[in-house]
């Protein structure tokens, strides 16, 4: 929305351009100079949301819901954008009534009918006891008969033909709105009670093109698996067919997945498949859902390339799997991809070569070469991906190795880029996967080099959270080379090794 300053504004109309007093007063005068009304419009497009504009706008809807003018879609625009101040006004509720009847009135459907419901949709989102209606009008809408889409074209008819009804219109912008319902799991659980609206869906999706197929996927992809509350009807789950070109769209990659066992052929058959749209999606939300498998790393090695949307899969499976070999060919491009100009890319595929890797001082050194390059924000961001990648590679001890040598890097020269959240989860996972002595030691022997202040408050917070799992004589260690460091520290670094690790060391 852009606002224009109230210099500009304040002083009224100037150069044509109305105040909002005054745009008030052309919604309120009714539609008779249209083209005055359409003006002033255009110019509330300039003012943020405002509850004095709301009434005069609801006015002049009514005026012209039976016969639009040019101008009418715009009006909708601006209902739509003060939809969220629509407790403000009194008129609301008889509103919001108005439009249903209008939206449901199928026999003679008003033009405009994608624009109504939009407005209709968005005031019953934002009150809440309309909300029961908005389920209501969406059930009457989905359950519509759809004879007439057989029917030939008539003289006279109601309906008319297909190309001639406006319902297709409002069928669409039905479904594409139902991820946005208020209340979403309890709403669609009302929703699927409502007599006949699986059929409804199950008619819907059979009857028209792949927008409304993909909307109703998509809509039925947004309710969990694992819900409490609300579940895909099974005659839903029915409505693919395995042969239609929608299962290779990415809008319907999550829907297979939050079902993958119904769908496992289906699955399996795109993963086989080169250059379709939603297997890189498939392949990572798979390994979200049911872990690693030999079938999806067949189809991330079939399908290699130096491109980001290839190699985050293979990260995600390599994070998942115990340490390995893959083959020369994912090994030799991963290598190559590490030197591309594409920093994005080479620092993924250099997080895939960690789990490949023997060669520690490799690593280490391509880590802190690149970490030299970046802005600070740049490494903060690059720390915060390997962070969260190290949280899931101790789960397999074979990666110990090279999380420790990284770890040491990043504690001794780059503290400044660690983010707390994330630092807690990885020391959470430290203690998790039985290596804290490991990490210990990390913190005596950087605390000893003597690194940044912003360093040493980590190794410091780190060393206090993992103390009570770690050998006593190495932790004895650490406190010994923590005293020695304290002896020169300032009175702030005196204070926070008071808070964290004083008391320890008089135990």
């Amino acid at each position: 929305m852009i606002v224009i300053t109230n210099e500009f504004t304040a002083s009224g109309n100037k150069e044509g351009f109305e105040s909002l007093p005054q745009i008030v007063n052309s919604l309120s005068a009714g539609p008779s100079n249209v083209k005055k009304v359409r003006h002033s419009l255009k110019n509330l497009c300039f003012y943020p949301p405002s509850a004095t504009v709301l009434n005069p706008l609801i006015d002049q809807f009514k005026h012209q819901l039976k016969d639009q003018t040019k101008c009418f879609k715009l009006l909708c625009h601006h209902l739509i954008t003060h939809a969220p101040l629509a407790s403000s006004s009194s008129q609301t509720g008889d509103f919001i009534n108005t439009l249903s009847k209008t939206i449901c009135d199928m026999k003679k459907p008003a033009k405009s009918i994608g624009d109504l419901y939009r407005v209709f949709f968005y005031f019953c989102f934002y009150t809440p006891s309309m909300q029961p209606m908005l389920i209501d009008t969406i059930s009457k809408i989905i359950t519509v008969d759809l004879s007439f889409l057989t029917k030939k074209k008539k003289k006279n008819k109601l309906l008319g033909s297909s190309h001639k009804s406006h319902v297709p219109e409002l069928i669409l912008e039905c479904v594409q709105l139902l991820v946005e319902i208020p209340n979403f799991e309890t709403s669609v659980r009302d929703l699927f009670q409502k007599e006949g609206i699986v059929d409804g869906f199950i008619n819907i999706y059979k009857s028209f093109g792949m927008e409304y197929k993909r909307s109703i996927l998509t809509f039925l992809s947004n309710i969990k698996s694992d819900s409490q509350i609300v579940q895909v009807p099974p005659p839903l789950l029915d409505i693919i067919n395995p042969e239609d070109n929608i299962i290779d769209n990415i809008s319907t990659a999550n829907y297979l997945i939050n079902h993958h066992e119904k769908f496992s052929t289906q699955i399996i058959s795109i993963l086989e498949k080169k250059n379709v749209p939603s297997t890189n999606l498939l392949q990572y939300r798979l390994l979200l859902k049911s872990g690693p498998s030999q079938v999806i790393y067949d189809s991330i090695a079939a399908q290699i390339e130096p491109q980001e949307c290839n190699l985050l899969p293979l990260l995600k499976f390599l994070e998942k799997s115990p340490r390995g070999t893959v083959s020369p060919e994912v090994e030799r491009t991963l290598y190559a991809a590490c030197q591309d100009n594409n920093i994005t890319l080479a620092l993924i595929s250099f997080m895939c070569v960690c789990f490949i890797s023997d060669e520690t001082d490799w690593i280490c050194n391509f880590f802190v070469d690149t970490m030299k390059k970046l802005s600070h924000t740049a490494r903060f961001s690059l720390v915060l991906m390997l962070t969260r990648s190290w949280v899931e590679a101790l789960d397999h001890p074979e990666n110990k190795t090279f999380v420790r040598a990284l770890f040491e890097k990043l504690i001794m020269e780059f503290g400044d880029c660690i983010d707390q959240k994330i630092y807690n989860a990885f020391l959470e996972k430290v203690i998790q996967s039985g290596c804290t002595d490991d990490f210990m030691e990390v913190f005596r022997d950087a605390l000893e080099k003597l690194p940044s202040i912003e360093s040493v408050i980590y190794i410091l917070f780190g060393a206090s959270t993992l103390r009570q799992h770690a050998d006593p004589s190495i932790f004895a260690e650490f406190l010994e080379v923590a005293k020695v460091y304290m002896e020169t520290a300032g009175p702030a670094m005196l204070s926070f090794y008071e808070m964290t690790l004083a008391k320890s060391a008089a135990d």
